[in-house]
């Protein structure tokens, strides 16, 4: 069995009892960390790897509680379905450090 099949990581900056729970960056398939084929425009490459860390984000999410940040008042972002749309009303620092985990776990220094 894998030890730390999830990992919780806590916002307190973002407000009281701010969290995440991802599933461990570590153990993601092989297909989802596969490189982005060669010969797409610029353009097209920077929004195949856009589309990828959006679905790969969504993926890891297991749950959270979390701030919608274009609410016109403080309201709890909705699970379970963790889509792209969900993820671009989280607030970047969110996003910014699961990218850190992911980037962390699957190429270890």
């Amino acid at each position: 069995m894998y030890k730390d099949r999830t990992i919780r990581l806590d916002f307190p900056e973002l407000g009281e009892g701010c969290h995440v729970v991802i599933k461990n960056p570590a153990l993601l398939p092989l297909e989802m960390s596969a490189p982005i084929e060669d010969g797409l425009s610029p353009e097209d490459r920077s929004a195949a790897i856009l589309k990828r860390a959006k679905a790969r984000t969504g993926a890891l999410v297991v749950s959270w509680l979390m701030w919608d940040i274009t609410a016109e008042q403080e309201e709890e972002l909705d699970l379970p379905s963790v889509d792209p749309s969900v993820l671009d009303r989280c607030p970047g620092p969110v996003l910014n450090r699961i990218a850190d985990e992911i980037a962390k776990r699957t190429n270890p220094q």
